[in-house]
């Protein structure tokens, strides 16, 4: 009997002592951890910030998958030139509205330059962008960082188009005085309307104007407010103020669409504008996120 109990037992323990769970499935998230950032979808816009949803349409001129939202960007671009936008023609950059206003080039020519470019890889890429003495590169946190594909193409592909229609190559005297708003310039803008010197003035600058003001004509973009605007943004924060010297070259805070750019976000890398355009880019910010 005892033997019987002391086999019974020995069975027992070795059942017990093997380890029959099944391996982890390594794929599998554990429930414990916070969940992962969405995946960011990049298009071929060169200043897309990257969003949460796949590219929808395609750009007339290139053949470069686009967000709609991007297509809005370039378009603003190109009134700002002061060019007329083409209506139902979804473009990628300005250098696309020139190629599209050619006589020279052709939709499917630019297509089918921008094909063989795709299927090259980046060295490949980089080596040819240096041949046109093209930047490849930019300072991030003082390494050096390759660009995306998408901008190194589209910079190969613009020399690649000057070079078959010289007649697309813009003066360098234009050049100059094209000032393109970019994802620096709009944190510039925020961190302007929301420092402690402005902030409150914010709050009233949309107000009814009083009939003093109406006949002095410091209303819309010549208002006090917009006028200070201008100058902290283009001329930064007096030493001595209340928000300090560096206050409008800082990130304050991170939009969840732009925390994963390509380029690190610089509020001191920034154009030069008149209140008139950026009290018009501030407009047009409220009505992205409304």
């Amino acid at each position: 009997m005892k033997r019987i109990v002391f086999w019974i037992i020995l069975f027992t323990v070795m059942n017990c002592s093997t380890d029959k769970t099944p391996p982890p499935n390594r794929n599998a998230r554990n429930a414990g951890s916070p969940p992962q950032r969405g995946k960011l979808f990049k298009c071929g816009q060169t200043n897309c910030p990257g969003l949460g949803v796949a590219s929808d349409v395609e750009c007339g001129m290139c053949g470069a998958c686009l967000h709609s939202f991007c297509v809005s960007e370039t378009n603003r671009e190109i009134e700002a030139l002061g060019a007329e936008v083409i209506l139902g023609e979804n473009l990628c950059s300005v250098s696309c509205y020139r190629y599209l206003k050619s006589d020279s080039l052709t939709a499917d020519a630019v297509k089918a330059e921008r094909s063989l470019l795709m299927k090259k890889n980046k060295e490949q890429l980089k080596k040819e962008a240096r041949e046109f003495n093209i930047k490849v590169n930019n300072r991030v946190n003082g390494a050096s960082r390759d660009l995306p594909k998408e901008v190194i193409i589209a910079r190969i592909l613009e020399k690649k188009m000057h070079a078959l229609c010289p007649s697309l190559e813009v003066p360098r005297d234009e050049v100059v005085t094209m000032s393109r708003v970019t994802i620096h310039d709009k944190f510039r803008l925020i961190n302007i309307i929301f420092s402690e010197e402005l902030g409150e003035m914010a709050l009233h600058s949309e107000d009814t104007a009083t009939c003093a003001e109406l006949d002095a004509g410091v209303v819309g973009h010549n208002s006090k407010f917009w006028t200070l605007v201008e100058s902290r943004f283009n001329s930064g924060f007096p030493s001595d103020g209340v928000d300090g010297q560096k206050y409008p070259d800082i990130i304050h805070h991170i939009h969840p669409l732009f925390d994963q750019h390509d380029e690190v976000i610089n509020p001191g890398m920034h154009g030069t504008f008149k209140a008139e355009k950026l009290r018009s880019l501030w407009k047009e910010m409220q009505s992205e996120y409304p």
